[in-house]
């Protein structure tokens, strides 16, 4: 593999997982010191810790994911805030800091304010709308007995409701101030690949496969990780869906995937700028019933 392009796969892999600036304690959550939370914003706290506590991501983009079997094609889905991590332990003052991913591409934070909101379930939140610096943004829930969802909603200087995203819990994600982009990325894993196959490879060779939703591999070869590459927006060879095998080690190889009903086809990948080409299928894994 040429070094240029293990450079960019290299690069596309930190910006899918994007690192807070550990520079500053307040923008990292890496502060040990202790919190308080104010006595008005305590009760608040108390109420909405159980229903906002998690890792969220953009409902339309996991609903686009599962429809399409192709991060690529639901790709245009990740623009603005497309996952949240709500801890509230990390609560001071009057606030909650949130850990955010934007456009699948770089690490954000914001403060959700414990006092009422526009709505009765609804908090302000101190996130800007860039373009428009007279709007705000709200972060709502709506709690049922099967479901609950984030919204993060978007008005404007009147008070009108310009803007409502939608956002799910991914369970099964440690909370952290990556966990955002890992939300996402559990949920492609598990979506995609996570399960177990019988893999016939280019020369006949059967064997027994398992994608885990954490990201690790058994039984393809010698591989042990995998990476599914879910950020199209700024590196070249970003026109197939493709994942990474055992990325930045002596061992890495890169594949374009298909994905049809229970069968998954690895093919070799090969580049020629500014585009990644699909080589010859080396395996054809069929997922176990």
């Amino acid at each position: 593999m040429k070094r240029s392009r293990l450079a960019a796969l290299l690069l596309l892999a930190a910006c899918q997982r994007p690192q807070p600036e550990a520079a500053d304690p307040t923008r990292s959550g890496e502060s040990t010191a202790p919190t308080t939370v104010s006595a008005t914003a305590a009760p608040i706290l108390a109420r909405v810790s159980p229903i906002l506590e998690g890792v969220w991501v953009k409902s339309d983009y996991l609903t686009e994911v599962a429809r399409t079997k192709s991060p690529l094609k639901a790709a245009r889905k990740l623009t603005d805030i497309v996952a949240l991590s709500v801890q509230p332990r990390r609560a001071s003052g009057d606030s909650l800091l949130v850990d955010a991913n934007y456009n699948n591409h770089e690490a954000a934070t914001f403060q959700v304010v414990l006092r009422p909101g526009l709505q009765s379930a609804s908090l302000p939140t101190t996130w800007s709308d860039y373009a428009q610096p007279t709007n705000f943004f709200e972060l709502a829930y709506r709690a049922s007995a099967t479901d609950t969802v984030l919204l993060l909603n978007k008005y404007n200087q009147q008070k009108r409701l310009l803007q409502s995203v939608q956002y799910s819990r991914i369970r099964g994600v440690a909370q952290s101030t990556s966990a955002p982009s890992d939300g996402l990325q559990y949920f492609v894993n598990k979506q995609l690949l996570a399960g177990t196959y019988t893999a016939l490879d280019a020369k006949g060779n059967k064997k027994q496969v398992t994608f885990s939703p954490t990201g690790q591999v058994e039984g393809l070869d010698n591989f042990r990780q995998y990476y599914v590459a879910t950020d199209f927006v700024v590196t070249v060879e970003n026109n197939l869906d493709n994942l990474i095998f055992d990325i930045g080690t002596k061992r890495q190889q890169d594949y374009v995937f298909t994905i049809s009903q229970d069968t998954v086809r690895l093919y070799n990948a090969r580049v020629a700028e500014p585009d990644l080409l699909r080589g010859p299928l080396q395996y054809t894994l069929v997922r176990g019933r």
